[in-house]
């Protein structure tokens, strides 16, 4: 009897797999999923129904969230949404290739796993998201080091920034010499999450390529609090 998706995988399905959800759907190849096989639509999502061990890592991302939703804040969940929105255009640009999803989805489980609900005093820790990892420290006389490592999964672009900023503001400007010179990464505080921006030097002409990143990265983003 082919099993059927479970009510609290329901809740988080669209954000695992594909926005066709369906309660106890029968799948169109092999195995069920986090989301209805018969309504894929496209090679990603038939190739995760038509292998076993695809589609039950696509289950357990699917249970993951759902408990990740249960008990994030409002704010960071709708950051984990829309992170898990870029992981899904990024899985789907795999267009089916088998080795390459179960790489990906086994690295999106390892990510949501590491994810910690538990609130934070302030900047400290590591963060991270689909396509990069942020990296806060206590520096010398209460100043913070900022570093920044993002890619591409495809390969496409890289970014590495490191920075200091600066003690006594509610938010980190930080300021790179080697890098980006003259460029400010600003990150904010977003409930249990942190929201990165970069700012061009001043007089620089606005949607300028970010120097730390090559053609078309970005380091801007929501973040999300990891063990």
């Amino acid at each position: 009897m082919i099993r059927s998706v479970s009510a609290g995988l329901l809740a988080a399905c669209f954000l695992a797999g594909s926005v066709a959800c369906g309660p106890g759907a029968a799948p169109a190849l092999a195995a069920p999923a986090s989301f209805d096989c018969t309504k894929a639509h496209n090679a990603t999502e038939r190739a995760i129904c038509a292998d076993a061990g695809l589609s039950a890592r696509d289950l357990e991302i699917a249970g993951t969230i759902a408990g990740l939703l249960r008990r994030l804040d409002l704010v960071t969940a709708k950051i984990l949404r829309e992170d898990q929105a870029a992981f899904l255009a990024d899985r789907n640009d795999q267009q089916g290739d088998r080795a390459g999803l179960a790489t990906s989805l086994a690295a999106r489980s390892a990510f949501l796993a590491s994810i910690d609900p538990a609130p934070r005093a302030d900047f400290a820790g590591d963060w991270a998201n689909a396509r990069g990892r942020l990296v806060v420290r206590r520096g010398d006389a209460g100043s913070w080091t900022v570093e920044i490592d993002a890619r591409d999964p495809g390969g496409l672009w890289t970014c590495r920034f490191t920075g200091t900023a600066k003690a006594g503001r509610p938010d980190l400007a930080a300021e790179s010499r080697e890098t980006a010179v003259g460029w400010t990464v600003r990150v904010v505080r977003k409930a249990g999450a942190l929201q990165v921006s970069v700012e061009v030097p001043d007089g620089g002409k606005p949607g300028a390529p970010f120097p730390a990143c090559t053609e078309r990265g970005s380091v801007a983003g929501g973040y999300l609090p990891v063990k």
